[in-house]
């Protein structure tokens, strides 16, 4: 699998002009749960080009957007001049190695991204060691349908963008954050209809990858097809996407 940083550094400027991104659903559903107040001080991790800091920033006092890939920091803090938000702060570096102490952050978010970490647990990990006791962290992204035993979707995720990882299902994420610390507050799942072509973007239909994607597609049985929410008449896949909110409790507390 090839790293992170070779394909969003060749992809920063669509994923700055990505209207999804910049305006989904999931977005406007995240800030809402996570309770975002004029002294709240966030972190958003692998921020990309800087959406969700975007719109913590216009109610937090402060916020810190960090991501492991330079080109598309320099995009965010390009927009986030242009919008006059003064309060983000960015920072480049990892998510499973966070540069900041513990108990420092009200709030902690990371959206459409996890699917990209290497080690989810450190994630985790990192992202409840540096949140206050009681604050709140927010997770969207996009997950592996329950019934797909093949492991279909990743494979095809990996094909359209090497430096996917793995997409978990809900229920992984559901144990998972539990067994790190979280109590669950609130869990949404957003089903999106993608043409195909949108969903392999930024990777074009045409390229190789995207050959290589639909021999697969045509190759498989529609019985593992349907296993994975794609319609090869329509050339169109239903994907979900997880809303996650959750409160980190103290050690001694029965989640």
């Amino acid at each position: 699998m090839a790293d992170y940083h070779d394909f969003f550094s060749k992809n920063a400027d669509y994923y700055s002009k990505s209207k999804s991104h910049r305006t989904g659903q999931d977005l406007a559903m995240l800030i809402k749960a996570l309770n975002v107040s004029g002294d709240s001080v966030g972190l958003d991790l692998a921020t990309g080009t800087g959406y969700t800091a975007f719109e913590f920033a216009k109610m937090a006092h402060k916020v810190y957007a960090l991501d492991g890939t330079r080109e598309m920091l320099d995009l965010a803090a390009k927009s986030a001049s242009d919008l006059g938000l003064s309060n983000i702060e960015f920072v480049l570096g990892s998510a499973e190695r966070l540069p900041f102490d513990s108990e420092t952050f009200d709030i902690v978010s990371c959206r459409r991204a996890a699917h990209h970490f290497k080690d989810k647990h450190a994630f985790l990990d990192e992202a409840r060691r540096v949140l206050k006791v009681g604050g709140r962290f927010g997770l969207v992204d996009f997950v592996r349908p329950e019934k797909d035993a093949s492991n279909l979707f990743n494979r095809i995720e990996v094909m359209r963008d090497p430096s996917h990882i793995g997409a978990l299902s809900f229920t992984e994420w559901c144990d998972m954050v539990k067994n790190h610390g979280f109590k669950i507050l609130e869990s949404q799942v957003i089903r999106r209809s993608i043409p195909f072509g949108e969903w392999l973007s930024p990777v074009s239909v045409e390229s190789d990858a995207g050959l290589r994607i639909q021999k697969l597609l045509r190759s498989v049985s529609a019985y593992e097809l349907e296993r994975i929410n794609f319609d090869l008449d329509a050339m169109e896949i239903k994907k979900d996407y997880l809303v996650l909110t959750c409160a980190k409790v103290n050690d001694e507390v029965k989640l």
